[in-house]
């Protein structure tokens, strides 16, 4: 959609804006670009930062894992929970998105290194074949911007804010639901903030899962980057918020969903 329609269907939530502004959450939007600097931390795809102490991890076969996404908070200007320094990267297995595996942890391994283990020298690796992996065929670096967001439309927060409302507010008679569903989806790569789904919120109807409040990071289909999961899917990393305030990476949950 063109940013003067967008902006005109945005006017039509203005009544409701103080309403709006009150679930906000500050998240970091990613922006790709080919890796060409080897140095680089941040990263999609490629090699990962190994030293004598955080070798790649390996899958239940004994394969070692590939790196899906490493995160340097040092660049990624987020306050707290998120860490401040360090780095957290998220590894897959080689089949990851060709096998539906029992268990979620037979296919995913997340890791914090804090930032005074970084300095250790890098093990060579030789190169991948990217074609095992469903995502990011292309390694990429990436930096990006700080944004203000508010809960997005899926999140099933957004009932619990927006409860009732959904009276028509357009000349056009769309309901405000119709309108925030355009203009607040969250279907963005990033970290934290809130999340984009394609059916449903994992988390609305299972109270056990709702520990898991905070988006570490959502990687959703891109076709210009070559970035994608199946169908024109998403995969989003959820962490429980006083967890990751306490860097504590043992418990993440991984939402993988598509067409």
């Amino acid at each position: 959609m063109n940013n003067i329609k967008n902006k005109r269907l945005r006017d039509n939530l203005h009544p409701y804006q103080h309403l709006i502004d009150s679930t906000n959450k500050k998240s970091f939007l990613l922006q790709f670009e080919p890796i060409a600097d080897s140095t680089s931390l941040n990263r999609i795809g490629g090699h990962p930062f190994v030293n004598s102490y955080h070798p790649i991890p390996k899958d239940d076969s004994g394969q070692e894992m590939l790196l899906l996404a490493q995160i340097d908070f040092e660049k990624v200007p987020l306050n707290q929970p998120f860490p401040q320094n360090g780095i957290v990267q998220f590894f897959v297995n080689a089949d990851f998105g060709k096998v539906n595996f029992q268990k979620q942890n037979e296919q995913f391994s997340v890791r914090y290194i804090e930032s005074n283990l970084l300095n250790e020298k890098t093990r060579t690796i030789p190169p991948i074949h990217r074609k095992q992996i469903a995502s990011a065929p292309i390694p990429y670096t990436f930096s990006g911007i700080v944004n203000e967001e508010p809960v997005s439309f899926f999140d099933y927060r957004f009932k619990k804010h927006f409860n009732g409302i959904n009276k028509i507010i357009s000349d056009d008679e769309r309901t405000f639901e119709d309108i925030y569903t355009i203009c607040f989806l969250g279907a963005e790569h990033k970290i934290g903030g809130y999340p984009y789904f394609i059916h449903e919120d994992f988390r609305s109807k299972h109270a056990h899962l709702k520990k898991y409040d905070t988006l570490l990071l959502q990687l959703v289909d891109d076709d210009e980057y070559k970035i994608g999961y199946r169908d024109s899917g998403i995969i989003s990393f959820f962490i429980e918020e006083k967890k990751l305030l306490n860097r504590d990476f043992t418990d993440v949950y991984m939402h993988k969903e598509h067409y």
